[in-house]
């Protein structure tokens, strides 16, 4: 199988960031000019052990990427990107780790390279890893679903038509499962009937609209630890397949599950890294998804390394390496630049602390 291979320039973006153990990585045009911008968060501030940072929070400006405070606070992984004011500006939203018990907001100001308004959504639960946006109960407005991994919920909160109050009501609050602890949120239209499923890991959860029992919890594939994943037709027959990475296992597997039924899974690796960044992007823009996998470092590994999984269109991959000795973690995929190519921005989250882009320029 010959497929066109893919070409990157790794760039460091900082190399003294103002986090350590950084967590979160998104991808929005906060400076409004058309191009997207770096967010980046962490848990802590960098050399100074495990005190709380006061601005580990930032965004790094294109073409210069100079680094912008937004705010602080202890981050988890996850985190999403909205509007919430419906001014067209990019507010976020993520929540902080294990021990502390604040899910925020925080609001882009009319300056973005100004601090940032923090607002507290809730501080009932722990540890919030992953937030999504999208309408997930058929009401035909968008919710804001989290995961809390200490408190072992998946829920969701319908969003206050005045976002600024604090904390978001608690009748806002809705359960959707409890006694699970899981990773990895997309809400998506799995079986094209028009109702949003949310997948969380190896499960979807779909509102099937009975008051007293209005979720169905379907297991995709059990046993599999904590996962990434992504939904996307990879091999063109026009159904949602479901890929899936352990990333926080070592080995990890990386799978797919073919739509419709979801029920055949194709192994494509048993032996990686914690892998916990998982996207699906046409990088060598031949018309199909390709798989981009990367691994974390974390003293396990001596020589971890980002993979792509170049599609022939029917889903037989050719495997692409990319040397990355400091290892990914949370990394996302954009085009950065207006270039028409998909760019991989990521960060390692131990032993190193740096933030990288891999510049797609492949031609």
């Amino acid at each position: 199988m010959a497929v066109k291979p893919v070409k990157f320039v790794h760039k460091v973006i900082d190399s003294v960031p103002a986090g350590s153990e950084n967590d979160v990585t998104l991808i929005a045009d906060v400076s409004g000019n058309g191009y997207n911008d770096i967010i980046i968060g962490g848990k802590f501030a960098p050399g100074q052990g495990r005190m709380e940072a006061t601005a580990n929070l930032v965004w790094y400006e294109y073409p210069t990427w100079e680094r912008h405070t937004i705010g602080c606070g202890e981050l988890e992984a996850g985190g999403v990107v909205c509007d919430l004011t419906g001014n067209g500006k990019p507010d976020l939203i993520i929540g902080e780790q294990i021990r502390r018990k604040n899910l925020f907001w925080w609001e882009c100001p009319d300056d973005p390279t100004k601090p940032w308004k923090r607002r507290l959504i809730t501080d009932k639960f722990e540890k919030y890893h992953d937030q999504a946006i999208g309408d997930v109960d058929g009401d035909g407005e968008d919710e804001l679903v989290f995961l809390s991994q200490t408190a072992r919920i998946l829920g969701y909160f319908n969003i206050p038509v005045d976002p600024t109050i604090e904390p978001w009501p608690e009748a806002n609050c809705h359960i959707i499962a409890e006694d699970v602890v899981l990773e990895g949120l997309r809400i998506v239209d799995i079986d094209g009937d028009g109702i949003n499923e949310i997948v969380a890991g190896a499960n979807y959860f779909k509102h099937e609209g009975d008051p007293t029992s209005p979720w169905k919890h379907v297991v995709l594939i059990d046993p599999f630890a904590a996962a990434r994943a992504v939904v996307a037709d990879i091999n063109g027959d026009g159904a949602l397949d479901i890929i899936l990475a352990e990333g926080e296992s070592y080995p990890g597997k990386l799978v797919w599950l073919e739509g419709p039924d979801l029920k055949k899974v194709h192994t494509l690796r048993e032996d990686l890294c914690n892998p916990h960044s998982l996207e699906v992007a046409d990088f060598n823009n031949t018309g199909t998804l390709d798989i981009f996998v990367g691994e974390m470092n974390l003293k396990k590994k001596p020589d971890p390394k980002l993979y792509v999984y170049l599609n022939d269109g029917n889903a037989d991959f050719q495997v692409q390496e990319i040397d990355c000795p400091q290892g990914t973690h949370e990394a996302k995929v954009a085009d950065i630049g207006n270039t028409g190519r998909a760019s991989i921005v990521g960060k390692p989250y131990l032993p190193f602390n740096q933030v990288d882009l891999w510049e797609n320029v492949t031609e």
